[in-house]
């Protein structure tokens, strides 16, 4: 199975990504007018700009948690959750919810998944593996967790947040594609997420969304990008 090639420039992206960031810029406000202002800019002008641009988050520590129970979930994907478990209470950064057992291909086929997530599976699906039903509690973009390779970013996490452990991807998905179908909105910014399911030829799980939709995919355990995470889970039990 083949890793995505690393992108180290605006230039290296394909011409679809490169239109719809020139879209999404007009809708911010950046006008032609304002764009080549910035064309034209002198250095300590575009230092300017960068000061005052907006930076992403470092973590998705900004955000409210939001959860959502078994009643939600059977809603949002149409998939059967049954569970009298007492519902966790939000945590800011968190997504919490109830995972009631299924696979990757019973999550693409879902009400949710034939809507929201990309049905080429890559040969991936059948090294998923299957975890215990139960609600989870995942922070898609672990902090510190980026600029690292897999092992790196794995004891990263060991030793900064004990309660963690790195996400199964059939839970990271069931969690950010219900947020995904239920708001529209991707958890991971545009970025990427990795999971500790392993794939052929030293590849791990990644997520990502892509116009609109969740994908699934592989990406080379030594891959250390800035926008690749680890995405890590807290199980209620």
């Amino acid at each position: 199975m083949s890793a995505r090639r690393e992108r180290s420039a605006l230039t290296d992206l394909p011409p679809k990504k490169i239109r719809m960031g020139l879209r999404r810029l007009q809708k911010a406000g950046i006008t032609p007018e304002r764009w080549l202002m910035m064309l034209d800019a002198l250095p300590a002008g575009m230092q300017r700009i960068e000061r005052g641009w907006p930076a992403r988050p470092d973590t998705t520590q900004y955000e409210a948690g939001v959860v959502y129970d078994a009643a939600a979930m059977c809603r949002v994907l149409g998939l059967q959750c049954e569970c009298s478990d007492p519902v966790p209470a939000a945590i800011a950064g968190y997504t919490t919810f109830y995972y009631g057992g299924w696979n990757l291909r019973e999550l693409r086929t879902s009400k949710a998944g034939m809507v929201r997530m990309r049905f080429d599976d890559h040969g991936v699906d059948s090294h998923a593996k299957v975890v215990q039903p139960g609600y989870y509690q995942l922070c898609i973009r672990s902090p510190g967790t980026n600029r690292k390779d897999w092992t790196e970013s794995v004891q990263y996490l060991q030793t900064t947040y004990a309660t963690l452990q790195a996400a199964p991807v059939v839970v990271a998905a069931t969690g950010l594609l219900a947020h995904l179908a239920e708001t529209g909105s991707d958890l991971l910014w545009g970025d990427w997420c990795r999971c500790i399911d392993q794939l052929p030829h030293k590849n791990r799980f990644v997520l990502s969304v892509l116009e609109g939709r969740m994908d699934v995919s592989g990406l080379l355990e030594s891959t250390d990008n800035h926008n690749l995470w680890l995405a890590s889970i807290c199980r209620n039990s």
